[in-house]
Order: structure tokens, then C-alpha cells, then sequence
């Protein structure tokens, strides 16, 4: 197994599934909703997943954030382990 993922702070599976849910939905607010307590939160564990992962995961745009590219990637690793995940566990 590698090391790697397991030797920095910052990561579950909460701020993935966070992450690939802000890519659905085309940001926070959309995949969190209107309260601002919740997209603070939002916010900070995306700025978190991005600190562990040592590359910027999002940006901001207005007043808003958008994902970067290495964002989108991050999202799309994150639906296929979901997915196959789920497949495994309906098995």
C-alpha cells in the first residue's frame, strides 16, 4: 500500500465526496445550499482537502469559488472510487 495518501492530515472520505458534490452541483452553494454556516464550512473542508493534496483544488471567481483543474480531476477519481465502491457493496 502506499504510504503516501495515509502521511498528511486533511483527508477523508467526507471532504471527497464533499468535493465531487461541489463539481455536480457547479459549486458550493449549489451543493450546500443557502446557509452561509454551511458554506463556510464547505469552504474550509475544501481548503483543507486542498492543503492535504498539496495543490490548489479550487478558486475563487466573484464572490464565488469555482474547481480548478486539479479540482475536476480530484472530483472525477473521487465519483469512480464512489462508484465502484457502491458496486462492490451491492454485490
Amino acid at each position: 500500500m502506499n504510504k503516501i495518501i495515509f502521511t498528511n492530515k486533511g483527508f477523508s472520505l467526507e471532504r471527497l465526496r464533499l468535493l465531487c458534490d461541489v463539481a455536480r452541483a457547479g459549486g458550493i452553494r449549489a451543493a450546500v445550499g443557502e446557509d452561509p454556516v454551511r458554506q463556510s464550512l464547505a469552504s474550509r473542508q475544501l481548503k483543507e482537502l486542498s492543503e492535504y493534496a498539496n495543490v490548489d483544488l479550487t478558486q475563487r471567481v466573484g464572490r464565488g469559488l469555482e474547481l480548478t483543474e486539479a479540482g475536476i480531476e480530484l472530483a472525477t477519481i473521487g465519483e469512480e472510487f464512489f462508484s465502484k465502491m457502491t458496486a462492490f457493496l451491492q454485490r
